[in-house]
Protein backbone atom coordinates (compact mmCIF):
# COMPACT_ATOMS: atom_id res chain seq x y z
CA UNK A 1 0.00 0.00 0.00
CA UNK A 2 1.42 3.26 -0.92
CA UNK A 3 2.59 5.68 1.76
CA UNK A 4 2.70 9.59 1.41
CA UNK A 5 6.67 10.06 1.28
CA UNK A 6 7.23 12.09 4.68
CA UNK A 7 10.81 11.39 5.36
CA UNK A 8 11.94 10.56 8.95
CA UNK A 9 14.81 13.05 9.04
CA UNK A 10 15.44 16.32 6.86
CA UNK A 11 18.57 18.27 6.10
CA UNK A 12 18.39 21.87 8.07
CA UNK A 13 20.51 24.80 8.13
CA UNK A 14 21.79 23.63 10.98
CA UNK A 15 22.44 19.66 10.10
CA UNK A 16 19.73 16.43 10.14
CA UNK A 17 16.49 16.85 11.58
CA UNK A 18 14.08 13.82 12.63
CA UNK A 19 10.75 13.71 12.74
CA UNK A 20 10.46 10.25 14.68
CA UNK A 21 6.76 10.68 14.62
CA UNK A 22 5.91 11.22 11.29
CA UNK A 23 3.55 14.57 12.18
CA UNK A 24 3.45 17.09 9.38
CA UNK A 25 1.47 20.34 8.19
CA UNK A 26 0.12 21.00 4.46
CA UNK A 27 -0.46 24.34 4.21
CA UNK A 28 -0.23 26.41 0.82
CA UNK A 29 1.97 30.27 0.85
CA UNK A 30 -0.20 31.61 -2.45
CA UNK A 31 2.61 34.59 -2.42
CA UNK A 32 2.97 36.41 -5.35
CA UNK A 33 6.78 34.41 -6.13
CA UNK A 34 7.00 31.52 -8.55
CA UNK A 35 7.09 27.88 -7.14
CA UNK A 36 11.04 27.41 -7.00
CA UNK A 37 11.24 31.05 -4.99
CA UNK A 38 7.96 30.31 -2.94
CA UNK A 39 10.08 27.08 -1.85
CA UNK A 40 13.49 28.67 -0.90
CA UNK A 41 11.80 31.19 0.75
CA UNK A 42 9.71 28.49 2.71
CA UNK A 43 12.55 26.84 3.56
CA UNK A 44 14.79 29.76 4.93
CA UNK A 45 11.66 30.82 6.96
CA UNK A 46 11.57 27.63 8.78
CA UNK A 47 15.55 26.63 8.70
CA UNK A 48 14.37 23.11 7.03
CA UNK A 49 13.68 21.41 3.85
CA UNK A 50 10.01 21.02 3.33
CA UNK A 51 8.15 19.13 0.36
CA UNK A 52 6.78 20.85 -2.45
CA UNK A 53 3.38 18.92 -3.67
CA UNK A 54 0.05 20.14 -5.63
CA UNK A 55 -3.25 20.25 -3.94
CA UNK A 56 -6.63 21.36 -3.99
CA UNK A 57 -8.45 23.23 -1.15
CA UNK A 58 -12.19 24.16 -1.64
CA UNK A 59 -11.77 23.46 -5.48
CA UNK A 60 -8.64 25.95 -6.13
CA UNK A 61 -5.59 24.29 -7.36
CA UNK A 62 -2.26 25.44 -5.40
CA UNK A 63 0.82 24.83 -4.70
CA UNK A 64 0.99 23.07 -1.17
CA UNK A 65 4.34 22.33 1.09
CA UNK A 66 4.20 19.61 3.28
CA UNK A 67 6.29 20.66 6.47
CA UNK A 68 7.57 18.15 8.80
CA UNK A 69 7.11 18.22 12.92
CA UNK A 70 11.13 17.83 13.51
CA UNK A 71 12.39 16.52 16.73
CA UNK A 72 8.98 16.20 18.08
CA UNK A 73 8.98 20.24 18.66
CA UNK A 74 5.54 20.82 17.21
CA UNK A 75 4.97 24.16 19.53
CA UNK A 76 8.50 25.58 17.57
CA UNK A 77 7.23 24.46 14.07
CA UNK A 78 3.42 25.36 14.44
CA UNK A 79 4.75 28.91 15.40
CA UNK A 80 7.14 29.23 12.53
CA UNK A 81 4.32 27.70 10.07
CA UNK A 82 1.78 30.52 11.97
CA UNK A 83 3.51 32.96 10.97
CA UNK A 84 4.36 32.46 7.34
CA UNK A 85 0.28 31.57 7.12
CA UNK A 86 -0.20 35.06 8.94
CA UNK A 87 1.73 36.80 6.96
CA UNK A 88 0.27 35.32 3.58
CA UNK A 89 -3.32 35.89 4.81
CA UNK A 90 -4.12 31.97 5.15
CA UNK A 91 -7.23 30.87 6.55
CA UNK A 92 -6.16 27.56 8.09
CA UNK A 93 -3.56 24.79 7.48
CA UNK A 94 -3.82 20.93 7.89
CA UNK A 95 -2.19 18.94 10.38
CA UNK A 96 -1.51 14.96 9.89
CA UNK A 97 -0.57 12.79 13.11
CA UNK A 98 1.78 10.35 12.34
CA UNK A 99 0.88 6.31 11.66
CA UNK A 100 -2.92 7.20 12.93
CA UNK A 101 -3.50 10.21 9.86
CA UNK A 102 -5.95 11.87 12.30
CA UNK A 103 -6.25 15.31 10.37
CA UNK A 104 -7.25 18.53 12.22
CA UNK A 105 -7.77 21.85 10.49
CA UNK A 106 -5.65 24.59 12.48
CA UNK A 107 -7.02 28.03 12.16
CA UNK A 108 -4.49 30.46 12.03
CA UNK A 109 -7.07 33.00 13.34
CA UNK A 110 -10.78 33.74 15.16
CA UNK A 111 -12.25 31.51 17.97
CA UNK A 112 -11.53 27.98 16.64
CA UNK A 113 -8.08 27.22 17.19
CA UNK A 114 -8.67 23.53 15.51
CA UNK A 115 -11.07 21.04 14.31
CA UNK A 116 -10.73 17.51 13.89
CA UNK A 117 -11.74 16.70 10.49
CA UNK A 118 -10.80 13.04 9.61
CA UNK A 119 -8.44 10.64 8.72
CA UNK A 120 -5.93 11.65 5.73
CA UNK A 121 -5.78 8.71 3.44
CA UNK A 122 -5.65 7.22 -0.35
CA UNK A 123 -8.19 8.25 -2.11
CA UNK A 124 -9.11 7.63 -6.07
CA UNK A 125 -8.02 10.41 -8.94
CA UNK A 126 -12.47 10.57 -9.55
CA UNK A 127 -12.59 11.06 -5.99
CA UNK A 128 -10.47 13.83 -5.23
CA UNK A 129 -11.90 15.55 -8.10
CA UNK A 130 -15.31 15.18 -6.96
CA UNK A 131 -14.53 16.32 -3.42
CA UNK A 132 -12.52 19.53 -4.61
CA UNK A 133 -10.13 19.04 -1.61
CA UNK A 134 -6.78 16.78 -2.25
CA UNK A 135 -3.15 16.50 -1.93
CA UNK A 136 -1.10 15.02 -4.93
CA UNK A 137 2.09 13.33 -4.17
CA UNK A 138 3.49 12.03 -7.35
CA UNK A 139 0.69 9.98 -9.10
CA UNK A 140 -1.27 9.08 -5.44
CA UNK A 141 -3.87 11.78 -4.31
CA UNK A 142 -4.88 11.92 -0.67
CA UNK A 143 -7.63 13.46 1.16
CA UNK A 144 -9.14 13.22 4.57
CA UNK A 145 -12.25 11.23 4.84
Amino acid sequence: MPKLTVSKSYYGSNGTVNNPKNDFFVFALNSQLNPENELLFITAALGFGCKQLHGCYQQVQEIVYLIPVIDNKYADVWKAIRKLAQDFDQECVLYVEGESKNTSLMYIRGYETSKHIGTFTRISASEAISSGDWTLDGNQFWGVK
